[in-house]
């Protein structure tokens, strides 16, 4: 390999390098992780300081702000409704519900996307609706995962709507702690709902994704296995979206 080839490949394991786990490191661990001298990281780092891939944060090092540049110029070229499509339809299909995605927009659940159930009796197309974030469990998971903060007044839409700032707090709690919200009869008499995050690459909310049906069908003892089917669903989702790992049957990386 030629020196600007693996000066380039050692740039990239730079970059790489840093995940969950490392979000910040110093010069040794990266010269650790590389299997360089100290001097050749500091040298590659400073590189990347300057062209703003990298800043320095006391001793250690952080992604900087070109990488976020380039992620959300990633984020926003990726069509979020097209990559969740299989995902939605699977979970459709393994629940029997009609299944929604969701995204904050303005401080509402903006829904982008859905796939019907095959019953008869369904709950209409949602696709371009906003709701309010505190009565729907899509928009319990937006306002969960994504540190907006909590104001009232709450707008009371049924007489099981939370309208109380402190109690939907200890409900947000509740999702972050189980990784699931729910919605029973809070939005619309008779209409109850599931829903999960879907994590991207920065390992931020990107959307959530729900099942909502007739509490008849929907119903709260339902409600745990709904969240599992959905998190599996919104795993593959997010495993297309740089996210994690596929979990469902079949699904492959590349």
């Amino acid at each position: 390999m030629s020196n600007s080839l693996q000066t380039a490949d050692r740039v990239l394991q730079i970059l790489g390098a840093f995940d969950g786990n490392a979000r910040e490191m110093s010069i040794t661990r990266i010269a650790d992780r590389l299997g360089v001298h100290k001097s050749t990281a500091s040298r590659l780092a400073t590189t990347l300081v300057q062209r703003g891939f990298l800043e320095r944060q006391q001793r250690t090092l952080r992604l900087g702000p070109e990488v976020n540049r380039l992620g959300l110029l990633a984020l926003a070229s990726t069509d979020l409704a097209a990559l969740s499509a299989e995902a939605m339809q699977w979970l459709s299909a393994e629940t029997g519900e009609s299944v929604h995605l969701a995204v904050l927009e303005g401080g509402e659940a903006l829904n982008v996307a859905q796939a019907d159930g095959p019953a008869i009796v369904g709950i209409g197309n949602w696709v371009g609706r906003k709701t309010k974030l505190h009565c729907a469990a899509n928009g319990k998971v937006l306002l969960a995962f994504s540190g907006q903060p909590v104001r009232g007044p709450l707008t009371a839409f049924t007489a099981r709507t939370i309208t109380s700032v402190k109690l939907l707090r200890a409900e947000l709690q509740k999702v972050r702690e189980q990784g699931w919200a729910s919605n029973a009869g809070e939005l619309e008499e008779g209409l109850n709902a599931v829903a999960v995050p879907v994590f991207d690459a920065s390992g931020g909310c990107r959307a959530a994704l729900s099942v909502s049906g007739p509490a008849y069908r929907v119903s709260p003892d339902r409600f745990s296995f709904l969240a599992g089917s959905c998190e599996q669903a919104a795993r593959l989702i997010g495993f297309r979206l740089g996210h994690g790992k596929p979990s469902l049957k079949g699904e492959k990386a590349g």
